[in-house]
């Protein structure tokens, strides 16, 4: 009886924080949209090109809002960009991203 309404706020809530790291990783520029076209394909199957275009969509729409309130702005920031450490993550993600890599390619 539990497991039924469970599994549908699983589904409800997996929907919005799989779209938040779908766009993560499309503004990653190793990956952009091809890790996640990739990973949806094995996901989602003959349904992955509905949740692709889901994810393309938003990205726009988020990169549009952000030009519009940057150009909207007077307001001039930087940035100091440091190196980047993986803290012995290096090993895990060069496994996981095998397959990618010989998709990529």
């Amino acid at each position: 009886m539990m497991a039924c309404p469970m599994k549908l706020k699983f589904v409800k809530y997996w929907e919005e924080c799989c779209l938040v790291l779908a766009i993560t990783i499309v503004f990653y520029p190793r990956f952009k949209m091809d890790l996640v076209e990739y990973y949806y394909d094995k996901l989602y199957g003959v349904d992955a090109h509905t949740h692709v275009e889901r994810v393309r969509k938003a990205t726009f729409n988020l990169f549009n809002e952000y030009d519009d309130s940057s150009s909207q702005s007077e307001v001039e920031a930087s940035q100091e960009v440091g190196s980047s450490s993986d803290h012995g993550m290096g090993a895990f993600l060069e496994d996981q991203l095998s397959g990618f890599d010989s998709w990529s390619t």
